[in-house]
């Protein structure tokens, strides 16, 4: 599981970039990487913060 911490400069990055930019995420354990879409990795990012448990938490804000 990522750090809290990480999972936030990511959602920061993923809002910055140009909508129109292309995002690839590496799946599974494997050195291949597939094309994404960045409002799909946003929200996965932003769910995987929101199931995140509280305890591990920075006081990282954006």
């Amino acid at each position: 599981m990522e750090n809290i911490l990480e999972l936030k400069v990511l959602k920061a990055e993923l809002e910055n970039l140009n909508p129109k930019a292309r995002v690839y995420q590496k799946r599974s354990s494997g050195n291949v990487l597939f094309l994404s879409s960045r409002e799909s990795t946003l929200k996965e990012t932003q769910s995987k913060i929101n199931n995140a448990p509280k305890t591990n938490q920075h006081k990282y804000t954006n």
